[in-house]
């Protein structure tokens, strides 16, 4: 069987001779990590239209080169690209108000929303951090190919609710595309979200899922699972 190509390769040949690590990496397509280190500088900094110093048809650890990367997918991957412009106006504005637009000078990427008659732009450096984080986290999910492996870094800072909702939402698409996503977040209007039956907890290396007569208990008592977390309920719902 040909060798597995990662988008991202062992950190070091230390663990690229593990064999331990070489039979895990033949189960995956492909994986990569995400903290949007870089959100809140999104349209402040320049973003080239043309960079030949870096590969902009994915995105970055960072996601500091999201504009290039939409610029990309509008020019190459149009059916992707128009998916993630309507999940982010339905997700973000009201209903028929403004559009997402992406244009280039020759040496420029720019992003802004614009007004439902054209008037007004509303450029990605001013948006609220909110926007910007759920903008790189639809696009991150959008673009992960069948078979990838996704670790999310705390998706929930700087969201609404609401659109921490969203995200959920595009995870299980995302599932069902064949891709698997780790999250790690300390949120428990996160984890409120989760069904009991599509909880895994782990403690000591294992893996373990909630009992389902006791998860129905917990969900019949009214309890949120956030709220049974921190409370050690779920503790003692694990399946034995």
């Amino acid at each position: 069987m040909d060798e597995v190509l990662l988008l991202v390769n062992a950190p070091n040949d230390t663990l690229s001779s593990d064999a331990i690590y070489r039979e895990l990496r033949a189960h995956f397509s492909s994986w990569r990590g995400f903290k949007p280190y870089y959100v809140h500088q999104l349209g402040k900094l320049t973003q080239h239209a043309d960079d030949g110093a870096r590969a902009n048809d994915q995105l970055q650890m960072r996601m500091g080169n999201l504009p290039e990367l939409l610029l990309y997918l509008r020019d190459n991957q149009e059916s992707v690209y128009k998916d993630i412009k309507e999940i982010f106006q339905v997700a973000v504005l009201p209903e028929g108000v403004g559009r997402f637009m992406i244009n280039e000078t020759e040496s420029q990427v720019f992003i802004s929303l614009t007004g439902s008659r054209g008037s007004a732009q509303y450029w990605l450096a001013d948006w609220p951090d909110g926007w910007k984080a759920f903008l790189s986290w639809l696009v991150a999910l959008r673009t992960a190919p069948p078979g990838a492996v996704i670790y999310l870094e705390e998706p929930e800072n700087n969201l609404h609710p609401r659109l921490i909702a969203q995200i959920l939402e595009q995870v299980e698409i995302a599932n069902e595309r064949g891709v698997q996503v780790f999250i790690s977040t300390h949120s428990m209007e996160l984890v409120n979200m989760i069904e009991p039956n599509e909880l895994i907890l782990m403690q000591d290396g294992q893996a373990y899922r909630l009992d389902p007569e006791k998860a129905d208990k917990i969900r019949e008592a009214g309890i949120l699972l956030g709220s049974a977390w921190t409370s050690d309920f779920l503790e003692a719902a694990k399946k034995e």
